[in-house]
């Protein structure tokens, strides 16, 4: 099976990038019964602004007989001013889209989702944005596992980092999911603050560049 990587293109391949945000948004798996009501806001929150805000870079992974977008790659080189245009220029319209839901009939996934959009700087740490500005997001489906497109991904992506001359990028990820842990700290990454009490909390990772 062949695959290329291209830049992902707003509006075309947003609902592309969407489904494979949904289907590998618990911890790696599955998530489209945690959204049953709003299946579209997994992506609104974690994949649209780094498509049509400026100062980031999006890479969609094509599989090449389909033409079907089977992953992607996100980065915000400046994770400040990246928040303040999603909390300031993104989020309104998102907010706006789903201001007539009836909350009662959404899941505990959903209400936590839901307050996320209302405050998606709520993960922003100042001690690694200080050394680690650039922030990152990867997701890819089964049908593009185990074949290195992972590590092409994440090649690329970091090589147009340096690009830009970026000293550092941090992701956050799900602790419990030890095989994406292991994936990055062959790239690198280095864990930089983990979970204390609260094991649902996000672990973070750095790679100086």
């Amino acid at each position: 099976m062949k695959f290329e990587i291209r830049q992902a293109k707003s509006p075309d391949d947003l609902h592309s990038l969407y489904e494979v945000c949904l289907k590998t948004g618990n911890a790696g798996d599955d998530a489209t019964c945690l959204y049953p009501n709003i299946p579209e806001a997994l992506g609104e929150r974690w994949v649209g602004g780094y498509v049509a805000l400026p100062g980031c870079i999006a890479l969609a992974l094509i599989q090449k007989d389909t033409g079907a977008v089977v992953g992607y790659t996100l980065a915000a080189l400046d994770s400040t001013s990246f928040y303040a245009d999603l909390r300031n220029t993104w989020m309104p319209n998102i907010l706006q889209k789903y201001s007539k839901l009836v909350k009662e009939r959404l899941t505990v996934d959903e209400h936590k989702l839901l307050g996320e959009l209302t405050d998606p700087t709520c993960n922003e740490m100042e001690e690694l944005v200080k050394d680690y500005p650039a922030h990152l997001h990867i997701d890819i489906l089964s049908v593009a596992q185990g074949q290195g497109q992972g590590t092409r991904l994440m090649n690329e992506l970091l090589t147009r980092l340096k690009g830009q001359s970026v000293p550092g990028v941090h992701l956050e990820m799900h602790p419990s999911n030890k095989r994406a842990l292991d994936f990055y700290k062959k790239l690198g990454f280095k864990v930089l603050c983990v979970p204390q009490a609260n094991h649902d909390d996000p672990l973070y990772l750095g790679l100086k560049l």
